[in-house]
């Protein structure tokens, strides 16, 4: 099996403020916990709360050579303010965008919507929202539930906002059928 198949590119697009790179350092550390090699880039704009945010991240078996990427294996636009134009998703396996985006993105391949933002407002706000969305990835395997509690856990921000986050992303994979739909 090549390296190609044992590594999984995902693009985060979002807004300031939805705690993208932090998601994407909790799933980082959840992924090297079960001895994974994971490696992460984000790029974001002069704003604090509002602007477009792009977090990349490459989550191995294997060790990471180049951590850069033009086409991710899986796409999560989790915000209809974020900048997600410049993605070409014909090129991503599976996408999943919150629901407010399904009159936006065109309807060609893997698309599931799910009620991200709307769950992240039940936990307490925007702030939650990536850690909802990068929960789908402990139903279909990536990491386990208990890996991404001990990585906020060793980052110091295992409280009750972030569980509830992590629950309530797991009660709507479960839901949706992630499992079924993800064709990685």
């Amino acid at each position: 099996m090549s390296v190609q198949e044992h590594t999984l590119k995902i693009r985060v697009f979002g807004i300031g403020g939805q705690g993208i790179q932090f998601s994407l350092k909790t799933l980082g550390y959840a992924a090297t916990i079960e001895g994974k090699y994971a490696s992460t880039y984000s790029s974001y704009g002069a704003e604090v709360r509002g602007g477009p945010v792009l977090g990349d991240i490459v989550i191995s078996e294997e060790d990471i050579v180049n951590p850069y990427f033009k086409h991710p294996n899986v796409a999560y636009i989790i915000h209809p303010k974020s900048n997600f134009s410049n993605i070409n998703l014909k090129h991503v396996n599976i996408c999943i965008a919150d629901n407010t985006l399904r009159q936006i993105l065109p309807a060609t391949g893997n698309r599931i919507f799910l009620p991200i933002l709307e769950n992240a407002y039940d936990v307490g706000g925007l702030q939650y929202s990536s850690i909802i969305a990068i929960s789908t990835l402990c139903v279909v395997g990536v990491v386990s539930k208990d890996s991404l509690l001990s990585s906020l856990k060793s980052l110091g921000k295992l409280d009750e906002g972030n569980i509830m986050a992590i629950e309530r992303g797991i009660q709507m994979s479960m839901e949706h059928n992630i499992r079924e739909l993800w064709k990685y």
